[in-house]
């Protein structure tokens, strides 16, 4: 998003740098042949030199890969809206060209839906790109054609000749409302997204709704401007805003109300406070004198957003607290654009009234706000929050044989440990004995002193998380783990004691998982697994590139020929069964699936799908375990190229 918002002010910046020093002949021609240069970036396929390394900053590193892929081409798509407008006040004097913003960001919203709904599901990347290259390069022959017809309307009617329009100047107030009604407005989109998608429902595609609706307020206010409203927005907003006061202050693992009330709570705030926003900003609309000035400065204010949450916010919140500031900040820019609407006329002892009413629920709302803050921060003893979200460790039951600490991400529990030292090296929540990881371990152990005349093992992990699974880990075994997020580590040697009490030496590799493997492979380091743990999924957050054939077949050249893979799917809204069990079929290995309910200490119910092309593990685990009847109709196959996520959703 943030790259995004950036390449937009670089292409509103062009904008009206062209449109306030060319004449519109020039215009035209500069912008015929930057459109022609940037086909150049056709396609828009990364090169595999692009990959990162592991070392740098996951932000930086996206950005630079956009920039070089898609930077040029979406930089001049844009361009387009702002510019057209323009040209558009030239051709057509006497007509407002606002709203062709309102029908530009309809396309957006027609574009966003269609992507994850039905490209995604029907095409490969290579497809997309090509098909994406094709509606490029069309792209490009129609705005050829627009220019054309701006540059015969020029050549017939010279410039000194068409109509001059009278407008006052814009003054700085309004200026520095337009950067920070914009700002806001970003700001509770991805603040709301964050607190959304993270912290309150992860649900898959989530994230499509607060986008959808900060696109839909651009189109009302400025496409159907009289359904801005004051009255009937301002209460709207506050009555949302009331509403997610209250869900803030309910324990996560006990709200009162159900999942789809908050999500319609939270939705309300977005679209009422963006509504607010962005009605002000039409209000606050120039002479179309100004128009090219206008845009840069909304996206600046765009940018600026962007950055705070992106960049600021992680440095000096520990957790989503932009949230809470951006619903302050819609509140008080509210009042100051009434105040400073000079075509509002109240009489005394109501502008007294309104305006007391306004402090008190500002007031309110910023009290209210701080205590929510100061709270969270007391319930958690640690939190760390990152470029990969907010990490929060928990204590319960202190002082008794039940004490318990707890890792969360969001709301997904990545693991616990009992504090009395009889049970702190009890495997529990998804990795007890009787879960299809306390089975691998047992059967791959089995098999290694029976056929191998050995007890050893060598372990790899994919996920760190608590590191529960060192608990399984005897002496003379190796234990090498691949973790993403430096922070879980650091959590889990300061605050979970399973890495320290091991019998084993541990190995921690930092970086993407296949990444790293990849490059052990290029140094000649095959590592051998015996057992190979997949463990990166929670909630909604699954990274498909770990779940592709291609993926599996990096596994494999790094697990000994008769190693075992566990593959933790235990998931709230995906159910990834059928997808393991084709990566497993295609590439000839054995699969089972594990359901374990969690009957023990501390266990919690999971799900776990264990491949091999070991024969004798492999009959030894069925032997004891139900045999699972599969839904070929929602079969599928993820590839590098292609992975439908809608098809792996839960249907029963």
């Amino acid at each position: 998003m943030l790259f995004f918002q950036m390449m937009l002010l670089v292409g509103y910046v062009y904008t009206h740098m062209i449109v306030s020093w060319l004449s519109v002949k020039r215009q035209v021609l500069l912008h015929i042949l930057i459109l022609a240069v940037s086909l150049i970036f056709l396609p828009i396929t990364p090169a595999d030199h692009w990959k990162p390394d592991g070392n740098g900053t996951p932000l930086i590193q996206i950005a630079l890969l956009l920039f070089v892929t898609v930077g040029m081409p979406y930089t001049m798509v844009s361009s387009t809206a702002p510019l057209i407008q323009s040209w558009y006040t030239k051709t057509h004097p006497k007509r407002s060209p606002y709203r062709l913003y309102a029908l530009s960001n309809t396309g957006s919203i027609l574009g966003l839906l269609s992507y994850p709904f039905i490209i995604e599901p029907r095409l490969g990347l290579s497809n997309q790109i090509l098909l994406w290259s094709v509606a490029y390069g069309l792209f490009v022959l129609v705005s050829l054609w627009s220019c054309m017809n701006v540059l015969q309307c020029a050549n017939n009617e010279p410039e000194h000749n068409l109509p001059i329009q009278r407008s006052e100047p814009v003054s700085r107030s309004d200026q520095i409302l337009w950067l920070l009604l914009s700002a806001t407005g970003v700001v509770v989109l991805l603040a709301a997204t964050n607190q959304l998608c993270k912290d309150v429902a992860v649900v898959p595609l989530l994230w499509i709704l607060p986008l959808t609706l900060y696109l839909l307020s651009f189109i009302v206010t400025f496409g159907r401007p009289r359904c801005y409203y004051r009255p009937f927005w301002a209460v709207v907003m506050m009555v949302s805003i009331t509403a997610v006061v209250y869900l803030l202050y309910q324990d996560y693992t006990n709200v009162e109300m159900g999942l789809y009330m908050q999500v319609f709570i939270y939705s309300m705030v977005v679209f009422g406070c963006c509504i607010i926003c962005h009605g002000e900003l039409y209000r606050l609309r120039p002479a179309t004198k100004y128009l090219t000035s206008f845009y840069l400065k909304i996206s600046f204010g765009g940018v600026i957003g962007g950055v705070f949450v992106n960049l600021i916010a992680p440095l000096i919140f520990l957790g989503y607290w932009e949230f809470h500031l951006s619903l302050v900040a819609t509140i008080l820019l509210f009042g100051v654009c009434i105040v400073s609407d000079r075509s509002i006329k109240f009489p005394l002892f109501l502008r007294v009234s309104l305006g007391s009413g306004w402090a008190v629920m500002l007031l309110a709302t910023v009290l209210f706000l701080a205590a929510h803050i100061k709270s969270q921060q007391l319930e958690s003893i640690v939190t760390r929050r990152s470029f990969y979200g907010i990490l929060r460790v928990y204590e319960y039951d202190v002082g008794t044989q039940d004490h318990l600490r707890s890792l969360y991400h969001g709301r997904i529990g990545h693991g616990d440990q009992y504090l009395d030292p009889k049970f702190e090296m009890l495997p529990i929540t998804y990795y007890g004995s009787h879960s299809g990881l306390g089975k691998a371990f047992q059967a791959q152990r089995r098999f290694l002193m029976h056929e191998r005349s050995r007890r050893n093992m060598q372990i790899g992990a994919i996920g760190l998380g608590t590191a529960t699974i060192a608990t399984y880990a005897d002496r003379g075994d190796s234990l090498r783990f691949y973790e993403i997020n430096s922070d879980v580590t650091d959590i889990a040697r300061q605050y979970f004691s399973y890495l320290s009490d091991t019998k084993v030496a541990v190995e921690i590799v930092h970086g993407d998982a296949r990444l790293s493997m990849e490059r052990e492979l290029q140094n000649s380091q095959v590592n051998q697994f015996d057992l190979l743990v997949i463990d990166a999924f929670s909630g909604d957050a699954i990274p498909i590139h770990l779940l592709t054939r291609e993926a599996l077949a990096l596994y494999r050249k790094q697990l000994a020929s008769d190693g075992l893979l566990a593959i933790h799917i235990s998931n709230l809204y995906f159910d990834l069964r059928p997808v393991v069990h084709a990566l497993a079929k295609d590439a000839g290995m054995h699969s089972i699936w594990i359901s374990d309910n969690g009957d023990g200490r501390g266990e919690d119910p999971n799900d776990w799908m264990l491949l091999t092309n070991n024969k004798s593990v492999y009959a030894a685990i069925q032997a004891e375990t139900e045999p699972w009847l599969e839904n070929n109709k929602h079969k599928t196959l993820w590839t590098d190229d292609f992975a439908n996520v809608l098809a792996a959703i839960w249907r029963d």
